[in-house]
């Protein structure tokens, strides 16, 4: 696997999100680079939902959109699609601002942001949450293009 096939933002392969994810929960890391791992693996699911829904302004500017808003917009399109219930929905969103920030506080340390504490396990099942609900999606929006 290359490195810029993994770093690239769309159409990853399973294995190499898989891959990502497994990182992240690795033992030997820290719970901010774990923190930062995992938000890079919620951006790249995002990517995947939005370039499904259809949304063509979203799909062409996708490269260009800040994290904060192409996790947003993916997540208001799972819950625009009945794919996510409005408590799951605000949950989610929930435990991605705390990922953000936690992020941002680590990757400039200068902020100094005061982030909300979270459990890590709380993360990670929101993330488990998060991917199963956008591979569903996903995986109706490509059903749906084969019979069109």
């Amino acid at each position: 696997m290359s490195l810029s096939s993994f770093l690239h933002p769309t159409h990853t392969p399973q294995e190499e999100l898989e891959t990502l994810f497994n990182m992240a929960l690795s033992q030997d890391l820290g719970d901010a680079l774990k923190i930062l791992l995992l938000y890079m693996y919620v951006e790249k699911v995002s990517a995947e939902v939005i370039e499904v829904s259809g949304e063509r302004k979203l799909k062409r500017i996708l490269c260009r959109m800040p994290s904060k808003k192409r996790i947003s917009r993916a997540l208001a399109i799972l819950r625009r699609e009945g794919s996510l219930s409005e408590d799951e929905y605000r949950e989610l969103r929930r435990i991605f601002r705390v990922l953000r920030c936690t992020r941002n506080s680590f990757l400039h340390r200068a902020c100094g942001e005061e982030c909300p504490a979270i459990n890590l396990d709380d993360v990670v099942n929101g993330v488990q949450l998060y991917t199963s609900k956008a591979r569903e999606y996903i995986s109706r929006m490509l059903i749906s293009w084969s019979t069109v």
